[in-house]
């Protein structure tokens, strides 16, 4: 158990640290990325958090992929917490801690 705790802490902070830095490199880049002219001469810029947003949710794609196949080696079959870390890892990965310790207290009856 608390192999998975230090490993999926570390990734979670490194995953929040990534997106972020990789929001900032993507914007030095291009920095007209998230700007678009209007029809009558105007300008209209979104803020970089959309792009940060966009880079966090594919980075939970990646963190449901690896919970998946945590899931499939302790053989826990649970859906939702894959919905669920698609949506906020951070909650995705603390409610599998609690079903991996849920399984090994041996309080669910198979």
């Amino acid at each position: 158990m608390a192999q998975y705790i230090k490993k999926y802490s570390i990734l979670l902070v490194s995953a929040l640290i990534l997106s972020h830095v990789l929001t900032g490199v993507i914007m030095i880049i291009w920095p007209d990325l998230l700007t678009r002219e209007l029809p009558n001469g105007g300008f209209s810029t979104l803020g970089t958090g959309f792009l940060t947003s966009g880079l966090e949710y594919l980075i939970n794609i990646a963190f449901v992929v690896l919970l998946y196949k945590e899931m499939k080696k302790e053989n826990i079959k649970s859906i939702p917490v894959l919905v669920l870390t698609f949506f906020s890892s951070f909650m995705g990965v603390l409610f599998f801690l609690f079903v991996v310790a849920y399984e090994r207290m041996g309080l669910c009856k198979k």
